[in-house]
Formats: C-alpha cells, structure tokens, sequence
C-alpha cells in the first residue's frame, strides 16, 4: 500500500517539480532486501510493473577501472550503496 502511495504522488508531481515523464517504465530493487525470494515478481504482480534485481557492478563493469572482487551477485547487493559511493 505505501509503495502504490509513493508511485501515485511521484506520477502526480513529477512533472510539475522536475518536468519529467510521469510515467514509471520499470522498478529496479537494489540492497541486501532485494535478496528476498519472489519479492520482485510480487511486486511486479501487484504494481503490474516490470521490477528486476538490480546488478550493483554494472556501472564498474563500463569503466573498467577495478578489477570487480569475487563476491556473489546476491550478496553484492548489499553493497550498492558503497559501490555507488565509491564511483563518485
């Protein structure tokens, strides 16, 4: 109820705040509860929008800067925020 509560205020004020689309194409979840089971399809079955899992290297894996760390993509999530931090 309160993600629906969230993506009708942003369709509603979008575009007069930031003159954006307000339509929300898809739904990318990211951190350490992005790992729960079914989460995305359930979402994705309730807000009848595409939701994926996000993949936190993506931006790295463009630069090709750092040699990315064996770490399982699963747990990698819980390092999104830190990866994106660490790109700035």
């Amino acid at each position: 109820d309160e993600l629906m509560r969230v993506l009708e205020y942003y369709q509603l004020h979008s575009s007069h705040a930031h003159g954006a689309t307000p339509a929300i194409e898809s739904i990318l979840l990211t951190g350490g509860d992005a790992n729960l089971i079914g989460l995305d399809t359930y979402l994705a079955t309730a807000l009848k929008i595409p939701v994926s899992v996000g993949n936190p290297f993506a931006a790295v894996e463009t630069r090709k800067i750092f040699e990315i760390p064996p770490i399982p993509r699963r747990q990698a999530l819980a390092f999104a925020t830190a990866i994106g931090l660490a790109l700035r």
